[in-house]
């Protein structure tokens, strides 16, 4: 699996991906497209249909997240194995890189950072047969770019079958710039070796969404309108004037009014993925009666849609944060 065994013939494939935004498709297949082509696209877990390949609360009956898109591979070699390109879906650096499977449910994997519509994004591809030889953390890279070989790597019990392999692909936020020490804290017997690149440090967004509204607003698509459009799970005041997604993500973060008093919170909106998608910066004076964390709304639909985070719970006739709610506040707010 080294230097030149799938790189050569790769040019033709990336000179043909054509994308209308700042996002592209990151392997050759390109199913997602045409008119019936999902079974081709998504690759669903064992006994499943393709929906099991998608993004959202579509694993364990709907009480599981699936936090990216598993893409089928559609290149073989004589023994049936992958050979698919996987190349960067948008211009960016490498921000990490685990060649060890064993360390990970995402086997080998890389990270890449994107500067999007004023966003820090970034872009995981997992269960890599291989990473392109001269692939670096830091080092810039094109939309486009080989970064890896699609396979089926992973530490998980049960393997990934050659007909199942795929690439396991997110669009995300990351959480926290504190993670590993948050996860010190909070989990001191388990490991983490992955620092804050460990999967549980990002929040995703479809990325057929994305692609879909690429395709469909052209030149007008904006990736940060796309974010700040996501349906609300539940809004929540955080007592806290200062935090790093305050920081990272400035842009989704109302305008505050004209005021002469300091803001002492946030009221922080979450969509039923966990992601903190609008923050309206509050005064001590704004602020309501109760703990660090006081919930304010829940859109109950959306939460008998949205099985699969369980961010809020219902405790009588009132909705409570659930732990899972109080955890990512926690980590959020560390």
């Amino acid at each position: 699996m080294r230097g030149g065994l799938v790189w050569l013939g790769i040019l033709g494939w990336v000179a043909g991906a054509v994308a209308t935004g700042p996002f592209r498709l990151p392997t050759p297949n390109q199913a997602l497209f045409e008119p019936g082509g999902e079974a081709r696209f998504f690759a669903p877990t064992p006994g499943r249909t393709w929906v099991a390949g998608t993004f959202g609360c579509t694993r364990s009956e709907g009480f599981q997240l699936h936090e990216g898109i598993d893409i089928r591979s559609v290149q073989r070699d004589r023994r049936g194995e992958p050979t698919d390109p996987v190349c960067a879906a948008a211009d960016g650096t490498v921000a990490y890189i685990n060649t060890n499977p064993s360390l990970s449910n995402y086997g080998r994997y890389i990270v890449l950072r994107h500067s999007v519509d004023g966003l820090e994004v970034y872009t995981l591809y997992a269960h890599l047969r291989a990473v392109a030889p001269d692939l670096r953390p830091g080092r810039e890279v094109r939309a486009g770019q080989p970064i890896g070989t699609l396979g089926r790597s992973t530490n998980t019990r049960t393997p990934i079958s050659k007909d199942r392999a795929h690439l396991h692909f997110e669009i995300a936020l990351m959480i926290s710039d504190r993670f590993d020490a948050w996860f010190r804290r909070t989990e001191p017997r388990e490991r983490n070796d992955h620092g804050n690149f460990n999967g549980r440090n990002f929040l995703g967004l479809d990325p057929v969404a994305v692609f879909r509204a690429q395709q469909r607003e052209g030149p007008r698509f904006s990736f940060r309108r796309l974010v700040q459009e996501q349906v609300p799970l539940c809004t929540v005041q955080v007592r806290q004037g200062e935090f790093g997604w305050v920081r990272r993500y400035a842009a989704l973060v109302e305008p505050a009014a004209v005021r002469t008093a300091p803001v002492a919170g946030y009221d922080v909106t979450f969509n039923f993925s966990g992601l903190p998608f609008r923050l309206v910066p509050r005064s001590a004076a704004e602020l309501r009666p109760g703990g660090k964390y006081v919930l304010l709304q829940v859109n109950e639909a959306e939460v008998n849609r949205c099985r699969c985070q369980a961010l809020v719970t219902r405790q009588g006739n009132r909705w409570a944060l659930s732990p899972r709610g109080l955890g990512l506040l926690d980590l959020l707010t560390y």
